[in-house]
């Protein structure tokens, strides 16, 4: 029997929408992604339909029962409770790629390992000339530099996200650009991007007599949030 959603009322509270998920779970609006503790009523949201949806309603619960851990490859991982949805399609055989893909919902505990957790594409072009910038601002985090509420999307914060995508990586409060002894421009203009998008000081490593590169590195535990959470 196909089951909807309306199937996964959870007893606890059976009153409400399905399920729940941590607050720091991250949710795709048309600006960028979010927690969800921050999403408000009238915001638009991404669905599993690839479509945005304005917010109805917010609700907060005090949750006493464990919550499930799923990780998805490429894509991090999220804390749900064991009746929350998730739209997946289950793998046919341990060792093998599936022939057919039919996605449907499963409550969370049912998740198995190799299945196939579904990811939207949204269907529609949103023009935005800014991105909003959201990350935890760490009441004592001392290091890191607050950064703007949002940064503009031009060719300059796409050719560094370029630059990224290509050369770089994160640890837990820096993100690291690597380029060869002959990239010395694009070392230059990364450190330049850094300071003018996000008003940050860039550093770079000279590691040419060692491994023939260059590192250029920025300490900033929140773009490194947003950059894990953007690329």
């Amino acid at each position: 029997m196909k089951l909807t959603l309306k199937d996964y009322k959870a007893d606890l509270h059976n009153d409400w929408c399905p399920g729940c998920v941590a607050p720091s779970t991250r949710i795709v609006t048309p600006a960028g992604s979010k927690p969800i503790a921050d999403i408000a009523v009238g915001e638009l949201v991404l669905g599993h339909d690839g479509s945005f949806h304005a917010v109805t309603e917010v609700m907060s619960h005090h949750h006493p029962a464990p919550l499930h851990r799923i990780t998805v490859q490429g894509l991090g991982e999220t804390l749900l409770t064991e009746d929350h949805p998730v739209y997946l399609v289950r793998r046919q055989g341990a060792h093998r790629t599936n022939s057919e893909y039919t996605a449907d919902w499963t409550r969370a505990d049912q998740v198995r390992r190799g299945d196939y957790v579904a990811y939207p594409i949204p269907n529609e072009v949103v023009e935005r000339p800014s991105l909003a910038l959201w990350y935890s601002r760490k009441v004592k985090d001392t290091r890191s530099k607050p950064l703007p509420d949002a940064v503009a999307l031009n060719e300059d914060f796409l050719r560094l996200a370029g630059y990224y995508i290509a050369e770089g990586h994160a640890h837990t409060r820096e993100l690291t650009w690597t380029f060869s002894r002959t990239e010395r421009d694009l070392v230059e203009d990364t450190v330049a991007l850094i300071g003018s998008l996000f008003e940050l000081r860039a550093t770079v490593r000279d590691r040419t007599e060692r491994n023939n590169t260059f590192e250029v590195t920025v300490a900033s535990s929140y773009l490194t949030e947003i950059f894990r959470g953007l690329f």
